[in-house]
């Protein structure tokens, strides 16, 4: 029987106001290989590192998956995997001459290797015979390629269909250099794409992707051309970032590249001056595995920064500079020199280092000039496009959050009940600022300038709020200058 209680006494609970996670989603795009078992052309989400076969192990999609899976296990990671191309890629291995003393072959290609006992007089048939069942016998070259020999010369033939391994380099290495052996290497070659429509991305992606991984046999057109679009949407946040890596020339590189001239577009590049022997499908999906780590919240990164203050990922992290990152990648043949990496920053290329072990140099987009021609560093570095895109996420859906379900009026504002003017939303914009200071993505004790230089205006018919607000961004330290002056004698001041 119900009984009558006073003072009635009504408590709601109400969910703990938190600050905005941005979740970091990755899609890798690339050619399947010619033994898989895969519908080509739809999205694959959220794949798993044991369901990779499907794509082939002879595919370098099969690889890149992998890479990213071994170092990133918490981004969701969503595969758009293609139809294979027409023809396949070669690489002859050409032995020529007589041991004259015992000695060892290293034979290296994307990180793989295999070595071959050479012993005193062995013949060039006999040094490729030997090879060739080396090779025959390692799980990655016999996955990836037909290997053949005819005479003394060593052929790899990709099993994949496609232009992923042209212009790759198998690398070989004799522990004594005098011994009577010269070997001649072609890089692959002779492998075709598919070339894709501009416009092939649009009603296949129903997700917003931070950053896209794709191989540069695709083209540069088709990730761009949909990024772009996706930059500012109405009502929507759906921007990213795609990524890719050239192996070229550093002639041939800087012509491509400074032919580009996009906010959402990374290119990295693997030079032949400096012949990193890595796949650059793999090379890219190690890269961007890093960089979502680094901007998802609680990811232990303690191996990626330099610095022990910041060893677990967020979106401060979108502040912290590329450079000095640490990579898998082995010892490069060669090295360019400041002045050309230094060019090659200007003109929006990105590529590797090797300082010792290989780390990032500078990242930057392809970004250069502003629509009238006009010089404009906005977008130069992914830092600056990383903090932009998460201050914009940070305020749009606290805004929306805090202002879900809210009159507007250009009066004052009364008690307990959900109204607003502009001059609370002014509040409230500057108080989200604030936060993203204390994320070291704003700059921190700038709250005046925010004020002065953010205006508002209302629009009470459409119930409509206008603001243009500067933004002092933090950004990289990247150059320390100063003179050191001798000094012999220093006179007493007694």
């Amino acid at each position: 029987m119900p009984s009558l209680q006073r003072p009635s006494i009504t408590l709601n609970i109400s969910p703990t106001i938190t600050k905005p996670t941005i979740e970091h989603r990755v899609l890798i795009i690339g050619e399947v290989g010619d033994n898989s078992t895969v519908e080509t052309d739809t999205v694959i989400k959220d794949i798993q590192i044991k369901d990779i076969d499907i794509f082939g192990k002879d595919s370098q999609l099969y690889y890149a998956i992998e890479k990213f899976k071994s170092i990133n296990k918490l981004n969701i990671l969503d595969v758009l995997p293609i139809v294979k191309g027409s023809s396949k890629s070669t690489s002859d291995i050409t032995i020529t001459g007589t041991a004259t003393k015992n000695n060892k072959l290293s034979f290296t290609l994307n990180n793989n290797f295999v070595e071959v006992v050479i012993n005193n007089s062995d013949n060039d048939i006999t040094i490729a015979t030997n090879l060739e069942i080396a090779l025959n016998s390692n799980n990655y070259f016999t996955d990836v390629f037909t290997i053949s020999r005819t005479d003394n010369k060593v052929t790899l033939e990709s099993k994949q269909s496609t232009s992923t391994l042209n212009n790759h380099l198998p690398v070989i290495t004799l522990k004594y250099m005098d011994n009577g052996i010269r070997s001649d290497i072609t890089r692959f070659n002779g492998g075709s794409s598919n070339t894709l429509p501009d416009n092939y991305l649009f009603n296949k992606l129903d997700e917003r992707y931070n950053s896209i991984i794709y191989d540069y046999s695709l083209g540069l057109n088709v990730v761009r051309f949909y990024l772009e679009g996706e930059f500012n949407k109405l009502n929507k946040i759906n921007d990213g970032v795609g990524f890719t890596t050239i192996r070229n020339s550093l002639t041939n590189f800087k012509s491509i590249v400074n032919e580009q001239n996009y906010k959402t577009q990374v290119i990295f590049g693997n030079l032949f001056e400096m012949e990193y022997n890595v796949s650059s499908l793999v090379a890219t999906a190690e890269i961007v595995a890093i960089r979502a780590l680094r901007l998802t919240d609680k990811a232990n990164i303690f191996k990626y920064v330099s610095q022990n203050v910041e060893t677990f990922g967020g979106i401060s992290l979108a502040s912290l500079p590329y450079f000095n990152t640490p990579l898998s990648f082995p010892k490069p043949k060669g090295c360019i020199d400041e002045e050309d990496l230094i060019n090659l920053i200007n003109i929006g290329a990105s590529i590797w280092v090797n300082n010792g072990t290989t780390v990032l140099s500078e990242v930057v987009t392809t970004y250069k000039k502003n629509n009238l021609g006009d010089e404009d560093k906005s977008f130069k570095y992914l830092n600056y496009v990383d903090t932009l895109s998460v201050i914009r996420e940070y305020l749009t859906i606290s805004l929306r959050k805090r202002y879900s379900q809210t009159r507007l009026t250009d009066g004052n504002l009364i008690p307990n009940k959900s109204i607003t003017n502009k001059g609370a939303i002014k509040a409230s914009i500057i108080k989200y600022l604030n936060e993203l200071a204390d994320l070291a993505l704003v700059r921190k004790g700038l709250d005046k300038f925010i004020s002065d230089n953010l205006i508002i205006e209302e629009d009470l018919e459409s119930g409509t709020i206008t603001f243009n607000c500067k933004v002092p961004i933090v950004v990289q330290l990247r150059t320390i200058q100063g003179n050191l002056i001798e000094v012999l004698e220093i006179e007493s001041s007694i």
